[in-house]
């Protein structure tokens, strides 16, 4: 919801329900070995979580006024409350923003879109150009926002579908337009800059355990992921769907893309720098774990504490505005103004709140830990360790798809680390790298992220063809996130 809107009798249900149910836990007297404090912050999260479903203000809106009653009542602390507004994700998350925003503004993002629908493989044939079109989607969307992606994607299919004159509900076309929504999700599962939360959920792990998870950990576990992930996406495609069409089989597409490529002419030089640049980031993001293979034992620890994954993700946008490019008089990689009007300010806003009450809900100081494991443990304690992995993967991808992801997060990853380090069930870094990947993994419904949305609102999609296919790649990711994703973090992270 805008502020702009009136509000619908839903928004000021949930308005009035989110108020009753804080004054409601901060009213009942705490059940052992839940305290005062416990209650209240259970109150606040519920409160919240009801101001996010029922949106009568947006989300990034709520987070503050959470914090600001949270204060008021005494349920947080002022440091509690907003010492995460401070935290280094929020910042590399800043940095990021202007990472991407030098590729979008100098269009090396739509450049290597269209060579990889240029590849001479995939030129006239329907079910290749399917293939190349989600694979280069997925590539982008490691190292750039899937909102991004998928507009850029969505504009590219929707000028082919146009000139072709396709119709709507044609199954190759629903299948692309479906396919560029979970390319986008999927390729951000890949690395921590591709998708919101996982910097977020990295800083909520580090916070919860103690442990942190480095860029190239969770690159490792992350590529892997979004191999089988993809892979399994365009089986889903390849024996489905897009079987029964061959509508892009046309030269009139070859044609375009061809005419789009040269119109692009070659690659200038504020675009091989901007490439340039990323790359040295990217490089600089890796050379902390890289050193400890190849370097003394002194440069290695001198890296490991003074390069972290936030300091490139600062220095190198501020190097992109400082630095003339040469052959280019005037021009820099990025500008501030591109950079700013390119950070997604009311995210870095939520990001901050829900990493301050997520934690606080899941401290040992409100007893709430130790409640937890008193009232699951009769439930739980009959699983095994796979067994219990498995509830919460169902439970984190089947809700995500319903609630934005990172509300979805929000709610799971302080709720597992409780519960596993309650129980012992289950290796609580590894399921909280589990937790953070699932919120990504929505494909059944339009809810369930931005990219679905942008899709499903396309014209080229149905509902109901979203949920046909998403269902069984939902079922069959998180049997992947399971068995192949937690034991790959422990054996990662040397669990």
């Amino acid at each position: 919801m805008t502020l702009d809107a009136p509000m619908k009798p839903a928004h000021v249900a949930g308005l009035l329900g989110g108020v009753a149910a804080l004054i409601l836990f901060m009213a009942t007297p705490p059940p052992a070995p839940i305290n005062a404090l416990g209650m209240a912050r259970l109150g606040l999260l519920t409160f919240g979580v009801i101001w996010w479903l029922a949106t009568p203000l947006p989300l990034a809106m709520t987070t503050l006024a959470m914090l600001g009653i949270g204060v008021s009542t005494g349920a947080l602390t002022i440091a509690g409350a907003f010492s995460h507004s401070g935290s280094w994700v929020l910042w590399f998350v800043i940095g990021t923003f202007g990472l991407a925003a030098a590729l979008e503004t100098t269009g090396v993002n739509r450049r290597m879109a269209l060579a990889f629908l240029d590849v001479p493989w995939a030129r006239g044939k329907s079910r290749r150009f399917l293939v190349m079109f989600l694979l280069s989607a997925t590539v982008m969307s490691a190292f750039m926002a899937n909102t991004v992606v998928a507009l850029i994607w969505l504009s590219l299919a929707t000028k082919i579908y146009r000139l072709l004159n396709v119709p709507t509900e044609d199954p190759l076309v629903e299948a692309n337009t479906l396919g560029i929504a979970w390319a986008a999700n999927i390729g951000g599962v890949a690395t921590p800059i591709g998708n919101g939360t996982n910097v977020v959920g990295l800083g909520m792990i580090a916070t919860a355990t103690g442990v942190t998870v480095s860029f190239l950990q969770w690159t490792v576990m992350g590529t892997v992921l979004a191999i089988l992930f993809i892979a399994s996406a365009l089986a889903v495609f390849w024996f489905g769907a897009s079987r029964r069409s061959n509508v892009l089989d046309r030269p009139d597409m070859v044609s375009f893309i061809t005419t789009e490529r040269a119109a692009l002419g070659p690659m200038s030089v504020v675009e091989k720098w901007a490439v340039g640049w990323f790359a040295f980031a990217v490089f600089l993001w890796f050379l902390p774990d890289l050193s400890t293979l190849v370097a003394p034992a002194w440069i290695s620890t001198l890296l490991q504490k003074s390069l972290h994954m936030s300091v490139p993700a600062i220095l190198v946008p501020i190097a992109m505005c400082l630095v003339p490019i040469p052959g280019a008089p005037g021009q820099r990689t990025l500008h501030w103004k591109n950079w700013m009007d390119g950070t997604d300010w009311a995210l870095l806003l939520f990001v901050g709140g829900v990493m301050g009450i997520g934690n606080a809900v899941g401290e040992d100081v409100t007893g709430i830990p130790a409640y937890v494991r008193v009232a699951i443990e009769p439930f739980l304690s009959g699983l095994s360790e796979y067994q219990f992995v498995l509830v919460m993967a169902v439970g984190v991808i089947a809700v995500t798809n319903v609630i934005s992801n990172m509300v979805t997060m929000a709610i799971f990853l302080p709720l597992g680390l409780t519960v596993a380090k309650a129980l012992g069930v289950a290796d609580p870094v590894a399921l909280g790298v589990v937790l953070v990947v699932g919120p990504s993994l929505a494909y059944a419904l339009p809810s369930g992220t931005t990219t679905n949305a942008i899709v499903a609102g396309s014209g080229y999609l149905r509902v109901s063809t979203m949920l046909r296919n998403g269902i069984p790649l939902c079922i069959i990711h998180a049997l992947l996130l399971t068995y192949v994703g937690y034991p790959l973090a422990k054996f990662v992270m040397g669990r």
